[in-house]
């Protein structure tokens, strides 16, 4: 049986905030006896990811993490990731 389980970017966890939260995050979702991790990786124009076509959020700033690539390269062959982005902003 397949299950999923869906991840904001910005949730009060903030699983993407730095190399320490990803590994927590990571480590946290194989427990949960989930297949595939829908982890919102763009939100209010930022980009959670390396991009040059957006505005990048100030933890994938640094050169030397990115955490979309931090969660595939954790994850990789155990759980399916699948990039959840939000393409229009209503509201504040």
């Amino acid at each position: 049986m397949k299950r999923g389980i869906w991840v904001e970017c910005e949730s009060s966890l903030s699983p993407l905030a730095s190399k320490t939260s990803v590994d927590l995050f990571c480590r946290h979702l194989e427990s949960l006896d989930v297949t595939d991790v829908y982890l919102q990786v763009f939100r209010r124009g930022l980009a959670y990811f390396r991009s040059t076509a957006a505005q990048q959020a100030p933890q994938a700033s640094d050169d030397a993490f990115d955490p979309l690539q931090a969660v595939l390269t954790a994850l990789q062959g155990r759980l399916r990731v699948h990039a959840w982005i939000n393409c229009c902003n209503f509201g504040v």
